[in-house]
């Protein structure tokens, strides 16, 4: 059997419908070269992309039909790696699936949904888990879909579920799409259809549950509001410094503290990385925003101007990080970059990567950056 690993990415949300609609695997993050930039760089790599659908068409809250197909989706897909991988000079019994945004928080709820029979051994979820997203319940999805479907012109008062399901099946998705309020559709809300609460694939209370017996590597940047401010002006700096902290730092917290009371072995990080030729604003300043580790994780920053050696460095850093942990994700980090420590909220085990300029991986410690959790406002500022 081979040794090569076998990486599935599961794609940002807001990159991913374009490659889904067109069934291409060269939309989105396809056009990053996963297989070529990462296991040319470290070795022993095979990389898969993994496309579900999104959204309405994933998570459609329809009484009428199956919930969460999005899941099942990926399901798919996994199932096509366990089956092909070896093909391709894979090891099926070595599958990590990694994410970034909401590919990170579907491959959380996807480790909880499968949790008895995962097919992957690691999972390395980037800028989001599933504290990020709470599901709503069904009955709540079902009363957005059937107020979208009055928005659009098919009358759910008048006709059945069915009724209801066959009209919105004969919309373009421009005409499905107009019937979205502006709440639902500011950047930074919450996906007006995502992951449901059905107690079969996505849970109501994860506090107790287990999800994959697997290794885990989560970690978040240091300012993921940077890429959305200016996107919404009028929002106050307290409701951003919430935002941070609410959707991003704490929720790895939470879900990195069941994990370890849990005995699995985890790891975690922060991204710190600025870099000039990245940056999407200056005033204010985008600092380490939402997916700006992308960029130099899969070696496509830009030629002018160009990068510094520090984000060179760091862009190595984080592929041989990350195809370290895919070779081995219960062990394989502990002798990284001089020792890279499993998870322990009591010891300096959180790395910190291109802090204070430095090429290597910091350790430092979570309260940090955690102390603020406990004191965060039931309702975040406006």
């Amino acid at each position: 059997m081979s040794n090569n690993t076998a990486l599935v990415v599961v794609l940002r949300t807001v990159l991913l419908l374009s490659a889904f609609v067109s069934g291409s695997s060269r939309g989105s993050f396809g056009t990053w070269t996963v297989g070529q930039t990462v296991s040319t760089t470290s070795g022993n790599i095979i990389g898969h992309a993994c496309h579900h659908r999104l959204g309405i068409f994933g998570f459609p809250g329809n009484p009428a039909s199956t919930p969460n197909l999005g899941l099942f989706d990926m399901r798919v897909a996994m199932e096509w790696v366990r089956k092909n991988d070896e093909g391709f000079g894979g090891d099926p019994s070595r599958i990590t699936v990694f994410g970034e945004s909401a590919g990170a928080g579907m491959a959380d709820f996807y480790s909880f949904a499968f949790a008895s029979d995962p097919i992957a051994n690691g999972f390395i979820l980037q800028s989001a888990t599933i504290p990020r997203f709470p599901a709503p319940n069904e009955s709540s999805t079902a009363a957005r879909w059937f107020r979208l479907a009055e928005a659009v012109g098919c009358r759910p008062s008048s006709g059945s579920p069915d009724n209801v399901t066959e009209c919105m099946r004969n919309l373009t998705t421009e005409q499905m799409f107009a019937g979205f309020s502006a709440e639902e559709t500011a950047v930074g809300a919450i996906p007006a259809f995502g992951p449901s609460v059905d107690n079969v694939m996505v849970f109501e209370d994860y506090t107790g549950r287990r999800s994959a017996n697997a290794g885990y590597l989560i970690g978040n940047n240091e300012n993921e509001a940077g890429a959305f401010k200016a996107l919404q002006p009028n929002r106050s700096e307290a409701y951003w410094t919430d935002f941070n902290f609410r959707y991003y730092t704490c929720a790895d917290a939470v879900r990195l503290e069941q994990l370890v009371r849990q005995g699995v072995p985890s790891w975690r990080y922060r991204y710190f990385g600025d870099f000039p030729n990245l940056a999407i604003s200056t005033n204010p300043p985008s600092g380490a925003y939402h997916g700006s580790e992308l960029r130099p994780l899969f070696g496509t920053m830009p030629r002018t101007p160009p990068s510094t050696p520090l984000q060179v460095a760091t862009g190595k850093l984080l592929r041989d990080a990350w195809t370290t942990f895919a070779k081995s994700p219960t062990s394989g980090l502990l002798e990284f970059s001089g020792g890279w420590p499993m998870y322990d909220p009591s010891q300096q085990s959180l790395a910190r990567i291109a802090f204070s300029d430095q090429s290597g991986i910091n350790l430092g410690p979570d309260s940090a950056y955690d102390g603020i959790c406990a004191r965060l406002p039931t309702t975040p500022p406006s």
